[in-house]
């Protein structure tokens, strides 16, 4: 039950971050890195924003844990319009930014979304 409190949680923040159009929450646009660097750093509330990057480790420097990742995964499906597999949840496709953005390119591109 808490999982899915975070999880809704999380889906309430990606509208607040910008919709599917990539237009944010005042109406100026946000890239895609930007938006999901923004939603990472506001679930890190005890981590300064300077230390979360394209490039940091998310998961493998534990910054994020398993309450985390259900947040961030409802945010990529409402921010993207994808669906994320339980066999698509590892290190490679969402352990940094970079990783989401390839990953969230190579669905879009298999038109598996």
């Amino acid at each position: 039950m808490i999982g899915f409190a975070r999880a809704e949680r999380g889906t309430e923040a990606a509208y607040a971050h910008g919709n599917a159009e990539g237009v944010g929450a005042g109406g100026q646009d946000v890239s895609d890195a930007d938006a999901i660097l923004q939603f990472i750093r506001d679930e890190l509330d005890d981590v300064p924003d300077d230390h979360i990057e394209s490039d940091t480790l998310l998961f493998r420097s534990r910054l994020l844990d398993s309450m985390n990742l259900l947040s961030l995964i409802a945010f990529l499906e409402a921010r993207f319009d994808i669906k994320i597999g339980a066999t698509e949840v590892v290190f490679e496709n969402l352990d940094t930014v970079n990783d989401i953005l390839a990953f969230i390119e190579r669905k879009k591109a298999r038109g598996a979304c």
